[in-house]
């Protein structure tokens, strides 16, 4: 909850937190050539909600229906979520369903680490290395990996 909390004041609220690393790393994976202040003012009016989900269940997002994704975001929901690596890799195949074909993943996260904070909040974290999240992807049939 904290973590949409965040997130929805980044986008659409006082804008406290600092996300520009997030939009500048969107403009790199673009072809257009603009500014990425200007790319965050377009991913933000592009936005269609910051959505509750537990990658746990079957249905992730509750019986709720979406249409494919061009970019799905994810910020410290999947280590937080996933007890163990192979449930993360299950997660990543739930996951992968809701992405068109050429569409892109963020994943904000921490690697190889138990915890992690938000505000005054701490918050269990798999401690999962990059070569074992990347695996998990693989096996959910994404085709690039890109750690910023």
């Amino acid at each position: 909850m904290v973590n949409r909390k965040y997130l929805n004041d980044a986008l659409f609220g006082s804008g406290k937190q600092d996300y520009s690393s997030i939009f500048k790393f969107l403009t790199k994976l673009s072809d257009e050539r603009q500014p990425w202040s200007k790319h965050s003012d377009d991913f933000k009016g592009k936005v269609r909600g910051i959505f509750p989900c537990d990658p746990l269940k079957d249905d992730i997002f509750k019986g709720s229906y979406f249409p494919l994704f061009d970019v799905i975001t994810t910020s410290f929901c999947l280590d937080s979520a996933a007890p163990d690596v192979e449930t993360y890799g299950k997660i990543a195949k739930k996951i992968s369903k809701y992405l068109k074909i050429g569409g892109h993943l963020v994943i904000v996260g921490v690697l190889a680490e138990t915890y992690y904070n938000v505000g005054e909040h701490k918050y269990f974290a798999l401690a999962i290395a990059e070569d074992e999240v990347k695996s998990s992807w693989e096996g959910a049939g994404f085709s690039k990996y890109m750690y910023n």
